[in-house]
């Protein structure tokens, strides 16, 4: 999802929230001064609403947008999404939380302070090795992509952690204290990991699923490079790389 996109999902999430506090503002003001005095406070609290969110993008704020971003995400999760919208809301926060890293850009943390954190479905399913303990363990086969994440994580001198789920991946938090994290995973995963993460430093990098969820998924580790290119300020060999094109980066 584009920033543009998110950006609108998000402020049509917090114009739903709005309504029933502008309901109860409006009840109130009606019982004194009438309907329209009703009608204009209901719109002059919509209209703050969206002027704070509006200015809190514009500035980055991270503290309101992320407090705003869940108002806005749970709003959003009351409405059945259409046929091919997918995890729009979860997609949302994603866009909405890498544009604000992004604007922070660029950062400086010691390389071994990035972790590379990453799902356990991107390995092939029939290998045997337990990446989970030990992502070095790595035969660098070339079955999937996570020879050429591990290169690419090497090549940068990064920390990587291979998670089956949020338990492991805040084991891995503690463990290495990163002043930023890289995490791959799917729109659902990464909506919940950055919002449990806060205020820790996310860049969420989406994920593909060829073959379903949570099963021999994919990422393009190309354009993961070009993330963290952008985010570090600096250039590197990239490790190897595939050609595939993700859509998480922010315009």
């Amino acid at each position: 999802m584009r920033l543009r996109e998110g950006a609108g999902l998000f402020h049509s999430g917090l114009a739903l929230a709005s309504l029933p506090p502008a309901a109860i503002v409006s009840a109130l003001f009606g019982s004194v001064s009438g309907p329209p005095a009703a009608a204009c406070s209901a719109l002059v609290l919509m209209a703050l609403v969206q002027a704070l969110a509006l200015l809190s993008l514009s500035l980055g704020w991270r503290r309101p947008l992320i407090a705003m971003g869940r108002i806005s995400h749970a709003a959003l999760r009351i409405i059945p999404p259409r046929k091919g919208d997918g995890l729009g809301p979860e997609r949302m926060i994603v866009a909405l939380n890498n544009a604000m890293v992004a604007g922070e850009a660029p950062l400086s943390p010691t390389p071994s302070r990035i972790l590379l954190l990453l799902p356990h479905c991107l390995q092939n399913h029939e290998c045997t090795i337990r990446l989970v303990h030990d992502p070095e363990a790595c035969r660098r086969c070339g079955r999937c992509d996570m020879a050429a994440l591990l290169s690419l994580a090497g090549g940068r001198g990064m920390s990587v952690a291979v998670a089956t789920g949020g338990t492991l991946a805040r084991k891995a938090l503690g463990r290495v204290k990163p002043d930023l994290v890289v995490a791959v995973a799917c729109a659902r995963d990464l909506c919940s990991g950055i919002l449990d993460a806060w205020p820790r430093r996310v860049w969420g990098q989406l994920n593909e699923l060829p073959n379903g969820e949570c099963f021999d998924t994919t990422v393009d580790v190309r354009d993961l490079s070009l993330a963290l290119d952008l985010l570090t300020g600096s250039g590197s060999d990239g490790g190897e790389t595939s050609g595939r094109t993700d859509t998480s980066r922010p315009d």
